[in-house]
């Protein structure tokens, strides 16, 4: 499907290529080729549109390819050696990433596969994500890790407590609960995630939000830890990943 008889436009997709690249490659050690390997592989993105810089006639075209549409390169000898895709976001990726209401679900996806993906060769530890935490009867409180997972019992005899953002296990005991907030936290927030660690008896919690006042950084605060400014930080997953080791190596 040629379009305009144009080379502009494949040199500006190209030139964005470059950057990108370079933009991945300083940031994180990864090429942009890699980077979309990687996440066309678990289904984050996926082929749509492809680019290339053709000859027909004598003349230069912009020649667009449907990911789903077979290609006949012999009708068009390409002019590059490369071909450049446009990919499609998936749609849950899209509603937790775009959607203002469900921003908050994104943070707390990216701090559970960040620890998920770090201590994945450790065998002693568990990472779990938004964990409904029950109550049976009115006074009994959940003691043990098969407590604070959602329980096979009839709704009508438990009342739900809380919902833990990200619970970490060591040899299956709770050691640390992570709350992600990607607004302005405030000390209700943090008084409210010192309540639960106190009610299930776990020794740390980690409030990762995009802001905690006018604080930068990491602030101390009893047994919570902060990690403010998480939206533009980019070692804010780097500082999660540490504190957790710290939680960790001082658990028995």
């Amino acid at each position: 499907m040629p379009g305009k008889s144009t080379s502009k436009y494949y040199t500006y997709i190209s030139n964005l290529s470059n950057i990108a690249d370079q933009l991945f490659s300083n940031t994180i050690n990864r090429s942009l080729a890699h980077v979309c390997e990687k996440a066309e592989k678990i289904g984050i993105i996926t082929p749509d549109i492809y680019i290339d810089s053709v000859q027909h006639k004598g003349k230069e075209f912009d020649k667009v390819t449907f990911a789903d549409e077979e290609s006949n390169s012999e009708d068009f000898p390409l002019c590059t050696p490369e071909k450049f895709c446009f990919y499609k976001i998936s749609e849950a990726l899209y509603e937790i990433w775009i959607k203002p209401e469900y921003t908050g679900l994104f943070l707390e996806v990216w701090v559970y596969h960040t620890l998920k993906e770090h201590f994945k060769s450790n065998e002693d530890i568990e990472i779990f994500h938004s964990v409904q935490v029950y109550n049976k009867g009115a006074r009994e409180q959940p003691e043990t890790i098969e407590a604070l997972i959602e329980s096979n019992s009839s709704k009508s005899e438990i009342s739900e407590v809380t919902e833990l953002d990200v619970l970490i296990t060591k040899n299956d005991k709770p050691v640390c609960i992570i709350e992600c907030k990607n607004t302005e936290a405030k000390m209700y927030d943090v008084m409210k995630l010192y309540g639960v660690t106190q009610l299930l008896k776990i020794d740390n919690g980690i409030m990762v939000t995009n802001k905690f006042h006018e604080s930068k950084g990491i602030t101390n605060f009893e047994n919570l830890h902060i990690v403010s400014d998480a939206i533009n930080n980019l070692d804010f997953p780097k500082n999660v990943v540490e504190m957790v080791e710290e939680i960790i190596g001082h658990s028995p």
